[in-house]
């Protein structure tokens, strides 16, 4: 069996990022509709679950939805770790694909968040502050530590 060298690795990296990028471009377009990662924010608001510490429903967010679709991924690479390698719905090649494409999404979640934190919530926070009234989008913040609420 062949080992794989640096130089062989780098080529597939790039082969990888080129088929990441043409997979990005037809399924975002597909479901992304408005920005990439609005069905992630479509589906994190439509899914609700109820708050054990308030009996609100809340909307469960974008990072389980988009955690669903990745882990299905994540399943079929584990069943392939574990030796499975016939009747697959999809390559193996195509799962690591679609992994890496899930982890770049929710990189961009991530960097919406940090956004929404750093500029958005002190907005909130001010509004409250200034009118007293909470709004259904800070209510969701309530139990972060050292925002809205405590």
């Amino acid at each position: 069996m062949c080992k794989t060298t640096f130089e062989e690795f780098d080529v597939l990296l790039e082969k990888m990022q080129v088929q990441e990028k043409a997979i990005g471009e037809s399924k975002g377009r597909e479901y992304g509709l408005d920005y990439r990662t609005s069905n992630f924010h479509r589906l994190g608001e439509e899914v609700k679950v109820t708050c054990p510490k308030c009996g609100c429903r809340h909307a469960v967010g974008p990072f389980v939805i988009l955690w669903v679709y990745l882990k299905k991924h994540l399943d079929a690479i584990l069943s392939y770790v574990n030796g499975r390698r016939d009747g697959l719905s999809e390559t193996i090649d195509g799962r690591i694909l679609d992994t890496r494409v899930y982890t770049a999404l929710f990189e961009a979640l991530v960097e919406e968040e940090r956004y929404e934190v750093e500029v958005e919530i002190p907005d909130i926070q001010k509004k409250i502050e200034e009118t007293g009234e909470a709004s259904e989008r800070s209510h969701r913040w309530q139990y972060i530590p050292g925002l809205v609420g405590e």
